[in-house]
């Protein structure tokens, strides 16, 4: 950590940024814990990377997501009780994780086009409703 940011080794001189959103996707009454990493030394062009951490059975986490791309919109459709999650970023498709049981896993692309039409909402907006209940 360097100051208020992070550092990573070997990158020392691109400290970057992260922020935590704990959201309940399932209503199960555990935490998902988004972590959304800001900076261009770590995520190329997208800007941010995005990673999760799903309670495991075990009262742990365990890694869901890993990899560039900004904080998911958590969309209408799912499966298993866990809504499907778009992932944003550059270019003229999103990528949509879906979860299958036991992790998330790419489902299918929706097109620039197709975004507008989609059902979604904000994983940042539930974060807020979530952390304002538990206060």
């Amino acid at each position: 950590m360097k100051g208020k940011q992070f550092t990573q080794e070997g990158g020392e001189e691109y400290p970057f940024d992260a922020f935590v959103y704990p959201v309940d996707l399932n209503s199960d009454g555990n935490d998902e814990i988004f972590i959304l990493f800001i900076n261009s030394y770590t995520s190329g062009a997208t800007g941010s990377s995005i990673a999760a951490f799903f309670s495991d059975k075990k009262g742990g986490f365990e890694t869901q997501l890993g990899f560039h791309g900004t904080l998911p919109e958590v969309l209408a459709t799912g499966n298993f009780g866990f809504p499907d999650l778009l992932i944003g970023g550059p270019g003229f498709e999103f990528p949509v994780q879906r979860w299958n049981g036991k992790s998330n896993e790419f489902y299918r692309k929706v097109s620039n086009k197709d975004y507008e039409k989609l059902k979604k909402t904000n994983l940042e907006d539930l974060n807020k409703v979530y952390t304002s209940k538990i206060k």
